[in-house]
């Protein structure tokens, strides 16, 4: 598998414990895993963090569910209270990212909860820098007002830069964007996770991510454009939704792992000039 590879465990059972996602990633060659928070909590925090420093598979990434509730700034402190000990987690086991999204808007403009929002996590980027953890939030769809606010990469790219907050690029929500690769090089170093998973024309209900190479988008074009633009770090497979579960975990994020990890490989013999025969 190619080095820059991770895979995330949302496609897995979510009552499964980590240890067992552990032991399915390091059969399947995976590089490196991404884990959720919140499993990591209901298992214990202590004990799910000794097993993930245990692991024979790095940690790239922590997801954490959701930040701040922007509307409603008195329950910010308790907000920020799970954010740094996501964090907290993320520095004790090794893991560089911890991504995220910003919470719901409530009854905020857009320019409101972006004021909002800077305010509110400005002390979890303090304890971000001091633990050495990227804290970076992530898009997501217009349907799940719950979650956030931000809907695509360039205004993702304006958010961080009025924040401070890192860039976690998922591609499901953004690959049809106009000036996409525009968007990602105005992110630059901010830009510390990029996600991939593919689409199936028809799709009308969520979560629905399939396997590379199954769907209509053109990943391995954009993966070629974002390489071009200077991204260098982790590129990671995230599946979830029906298909995978008929299929099985273990079989799609293995198919995913391999679909993926080939484009790399050839983005890095195009790059070096070396024919793949």
């Amino acid at each position: 598998m190619h080095p820059r590879l991770s895979v995330t465990s949302l496609a897995t059972p979510q009552q499964q414990p980590v240890a067992k996602d552990i032991d399915l990633f390091a059969t399947l060659g995976i590089p490196h895993i991404g884990v959720a928070a919140w499993r990591m909590a209901e298992a214990g925090w202590d004990d799910s963090v000794a097993t993930l420093r245990r692991s024979p598979v790095p940690v790239g990434y922590l997801i954490h569910r959701t930040m701040f509730t922007l509307d409603t700034p008195e329950l910010w402190p308790q907000e920020r209270a799970r954010v740094n000990r996501t964090i907290r987690a993320a520095a004790e086991c090794g893991a560089g990212v911890v991504y995220t999204t910003t919470g719901p808007a409530g009854r905020l403009t857009w320019e409101q909860a972006a004021g909002a929002l800077a305010g509110a996590v400005e002390p979890c980027l303090r304890q971000a820098e001091r633990s050495g953890v990227a804290l970076a939030f992530e898009t997501t769809c217009q349907l799940r007002q719950d979650l956030g606010f931000v809907y695509t990469l360039r205004d993702q790219v304006a958010v961080a830069e009025a924040t401070g907050l890192n860039i976690c690029l998922d591609l499901y929500w953004c690959w049809r964007e106009p000036g996409l690769l525009e968007s990602v090089a105005a992110a630059g170093e901010r830009l510390r996770l990029l996600q991939v998973s593919d689409y199936e024309l028809g799709t009308t209900s969520m979560p629905l991510r399939i396997v590379p190479g199954d769907g209509v988008v053109p990943l391995e074009a954009l993966l070629r454009g974002i390489h071009a633009a200077g991204y260098r770090g982790l590129v990671d497979v995230e599946l979830l939704g029906p298909r995978v579960d008929e299929e099985g975990a273990g079989s799609a994020l293995g198919r995913g792992a391999q679909v993926v990890s080939a484009m790399l490989d050839r983005l890095d013999h195009a790059k070096s000039g070396r024919t793949s025969w």
